[in-house]
């Protein structure tokens, strides 16, 4: 087997095989940006039915790997993902976001992603990005950025080496960051 992700078919960063003695059952370990991160795939899901999967299923089982990775503990990063057959069935039924989830969604990842500069180079993190905002491919993604940038939360940077540019956050994207960050009750009453 090389080292392709099984939900995107794309390659992945480490591949590594399991076996859990002594019934012989197996898990993957992967690392697949496309797909959100690290994730385990369980012997019973890797059999082809990842592959088989339609494009939302793709996109949104994606988004719950990248989820899974942002929101473990340090000390729990060693408890990958796990994807099954109720892990596939679960994501499955999740309907799509909007498309103001979507420009939220990639606000925090680019504010998750700011370098020491304050900004993001984002075509060094496209498939990160396709994971985390839900988007079905690359292309989607200057779409994405240039609604951002005329809802006024970010500015686009030119840079010689990505045709997107250099992403900084500006003080209205901070301020939707902040929004974000309150409790739901209190976003109501405003």
């Amino acid at each position: 087997m090389n080292d392709t992700c099984f939900i995107w078919g794309t390659s992945c960063k480490e591949m590594n095989l399991m076996i859990h003695l002594p019934r012989d059952r197996y898990d993957w370990e992967v690392n697949s940006p496309r797909a959100g991160g690290k994730y385990r795939i369980a012997d019973t899901a890797s059999g082809g039915m990842a592959l088989a999967l339609e494009e939302l299923s793709k996109v949104k089982l994606s988004r719950w790997i990248y989820q899974q990775n942002q929101s473990k503990e340090p000390s729990k990063r060693r408890d990958l993902p796990k994807i099954d057959i109720n892990t596939l069935k679960e994501v499955g039924t999740w309907p799509m976001p909007s498309a103001l989830e979507q420009m939220d969604y990639c606000l925090q990842f680019i504010e998750s992603k700011k370098e020491a500069f304050g900004g993001v180079d984002i075509a060094s993190h496209s498939n990160e990005i396709q994971a985390a905002t839900l988007l079905k491919n690359e292309s989607e993604i200057r779409p994405l950025i240039e609604v951002i940038r005329d809802e006024g939360w970010i500015k686009i940077k030119p840079d010689v080496v990505s045709d997107i540019g250099i992403v900084v956050i500006l003080r209205k994207g901070y301020q939707r960051l902040e929004e974000l960050e309150r409790p739901q009750s209190h976003q109501n009453r405003s």
